[in-house]
């Protein structure tokens, strides 16, 4: 097809279909593609929640948590509050939830 401007003859050539087609497929894969994949881990997501995991505050382990320390025991205890000029008689009085948190002996050592 050929059409005159100003006398002169300019020709505007369309490209073929099947390489407009080609050329939107190169462009159109790669985006569902992407889709795709995120659809896949959207669903994953939802099948197979990953948020069951028990998380467990100090003590729950049979270890007290307390003022930088750990304390397995309640003689460990004891020891570390005489250290620093306490009492575990007023100490326990005072704090009973984080008596029931230490067993009363000490755990196994393991041996070497």
């Amino acid at each position: 097809m050929a059409t005159a401007i100003s006398g002169r003859t300019q020709s505007t050539k369309r490209p073929p279909a099947a390489k407009q087609t080609t050329v939107r497929l190169r462009v159109l894969i790669p985006f569902f593609a992407a889709l795709a994949l995120l659809a896949a881990a959207a669903l994953d997501g939802r099948l197979n929640p990953h948020d069951n995991v028990q998380l467990q505050g100090p003590g729950t382990t049979g270890a007290l948590h307390w003022s930088n320390g750990v304390f397995t025991s309640r003689a460990e205890l004891r020891a570390w509050l005489n250290a620093h000029g306490k009492s575990y008689d007023a100490w326990a009085k005072a704090h009973p939830a984080a008596v029931a948190l230490l067993p009363a002996t000490s755990p196994a050592k393991p041996t070497p």
